[in-house]
């Protein structure tokens, strides 16, 4: 259970949704980022890879790949690297148990702005995978799209709408979406 100064799993999983967002992995298939991580007394390792290989089980779409992406508990730094020279450090590492109730459930005005994000990327994209990030200052929430090509959708309690493509970090497209920059014909 992390320490009331730690990052909570789903904070850190907004970190990694950020990470993703800014720099979409060379995989194949949807990103899927599972809900069993391990952890250690510094860092998470969280479980991501193909959607098509982790839920649909295609073996075709297994990573092969040497990273492995760590969290700081502490800071929040997320950072990629190699699994081989840490496989100690990782073989060390429990999994993550997050009870039920501590589980982030989006209430009915969160949930609403989801859906205004999930219909404006089935209007580009057949079914895409959607990861949640809540913003600051109940400014709303990011939908992302985290392939390269993808993009993000920022929305706002009144439902006005700013998409920003993957090139465009999650940052500065929180900062444009602050200071009131919006897609043509949002709604609101």
């Amino acid at each position: 259970m992390p320490r009331p100064s730690e990052l909570t799993p789903d904070e850190a999983r907004n970190l990694l949704v950020t990470y993703f967002a800014e720099h979409p992995p060379p995989i194949a298939g949807e990103l899927h980022i599972a809900p069993e991580w391990y952890e250690d007394a510094t860092d998470y390792l969280p479980a991501w890879g193909a959607r098509e290989f982790f839920v649909d089980g295609q073996a075709a779409y297994g990573r092969v790949d040497n990273t492995a992406i760590f969290i700081d508990k502490r800071t929040g730094a997320v950072r990629a690297d190699l699994f081989t020279p840490n496989f100690d450090k990782i073989r060390a590492m429990t999994p993550v148990i997050v009870p039920e109730a501590a589980r982030h459930s989006p209430g009915p005005d969160e949930a609403r702005l989801v859906e205004v994000g999930r219909a404006l990327f089935a209007r580009f994209a057949d079914a895409p995978v959607l990861d949640v990030v809540e913003l600051p200052d109940g400014l709303g929430v990011c939908l992302v799209h985290a392939v390269r090509g993808g993009g993000k959708i920022y929305v706002a309690p009144d439902e006005t709408t700013l998409f920003v493509g993957s090139a465009v970090s999650f940052d500065a497209g929180l900062q444009a979406f602050r200071d009131g920059a919006r897609s043509p014909g949002s709604g609101g």
